[in-house]
């Protein structure tokens, strides 16, 4: 039973990997499906357990949603949906402010 986890687990830690790749798609029309999902593994690195927290947090209201046989998750999909491209922004942004500074550091040391 604890090596079927094997499986079970790396996929779910995978799929935080592939997360933002549709708001990679979204950000820049241009890229290929192949080059959204690296962008997007490159932009989960150090934040799958961010995810993972959040997607915890949602746990009540995803029981609330099937009391209500599924009426709620009209409610409920959207704004998870708007929390991740929340995050998607707020992680893009940061990375792009870490390159910028590796920008400069460059610029400023070399001769």
């Amino acid at each position: 039973m604890l090596w079927s986890l094997l499986l079970i687990v790396p996929g779910i830690i995978k799929s935080y990997s592939y997360r933002l790749a549709f708001y990679c798609l979204m950000d820049d029309p241009n890229l290929s499906p192949k080059e959204a999902i690296q962008k997007s593994m490159r932009l989960t690195v150090g934040h799958k357990l961010d995810f993972f927290v959040l997607d915890l947090s949602w746990i009540g209201w995803a029981f609330a949603a099937t009391f209500t046989c599924g009426i709620g998750s009209l409610f409920l999909i959207p704004y998870t949906r708007l929390t991740d491209y929340i995050a998607y922004r707020a992680i893009s942004e940061q990375s792009l402010d870490l390159s910028e500074e590796e920008t400069f550091d460059k610029e400023t040391y070399t001769l």
